[in-house]
């Protein structure tokens, strides 16, 4: 079940209409995100996950494009006796309009903005007292989340069409109780048309 939105996202992708010469790439990501959960029942730590993806970059002017991306994270908060541990496993999909900022001749990043859609459960909810021992246990919690979502970019050529860069990206829940992450990757793309 949980990979099924993959197979629903690369036939999206490749719908996208290359026939008027706007370039299409695509692209694999692997890094790191920090995700913090705004729990109903109490305060959380904040940890790290494993961030992979794909995306597509729909050329759409010469410094203008969208972008397609989906990811997934999944990440054990600690529980302490003010903090609610759980683990939290985020799948989600965005659509970004970016820019392009030519800032010099070797920097010039591209910059953007959106709006995601995450399935995202909560599961392990407990808080442990001073001993170590569970304290308090909480119910699974499975929601749908909508995210504004800030991007940036920036890549370089590689080799026979290749090319590797780094991005960055911040969601940020439009739904209450819902986990933020940020997250730092490496991309590897190529044009497809």
């Amino acid at each position: 079940m949980k990979r099924k939105w993959m197979r629903a996202v690369v036939p999206m992708m490749c719908a996208c209409n290359p026939a008027a010469g706007a370039p299409l790439r695509l692209g694999l990501t692997a890094g790191a995100a920090r995700l913090s959960v705004a729990d109903p029942d109490g305060p959380t730590a904040k940890a790290t996950a494993p961030d992979f993806g794909v995306v597509a970059m729909l050329g759409w002017a010469r410094d203008t494009r969208l972008q397609l991306a989906a990811d997934r994270q999944a990440a054990t908060l600690a529980a302490s006796t003010t903090d609610v541990g759980e683990r939290v496993e985020r799948t989600g999909v965005s659509l970004s309009y970016q820019e392009r900022w030519r800032l010099s001749y070797h920097l010039k990043p591209w910059l953007g903005i959106g709006l995601g859609y995450a399935h995202e459960v909560d599961t392990l909810r407990h808080t442990i007292d001073s001993g170590g021992f569970l304290a308090a246990a909480y119910p699974d919690r499975a929601q749908g989340v909508y995210d504004a979502v800030v991007t940036a970019d920036e890549s370089w050529r590689w080799i026979r069409g290749w090319r590797i860069g780094m991005v960055l990206c911040y969601q940020a829940p439009l739904t209450a109780h819902a986990a933020t992450a940020l997250g730092a990757s490496v991309m590897l793309s190529r044009r497809i048309f």
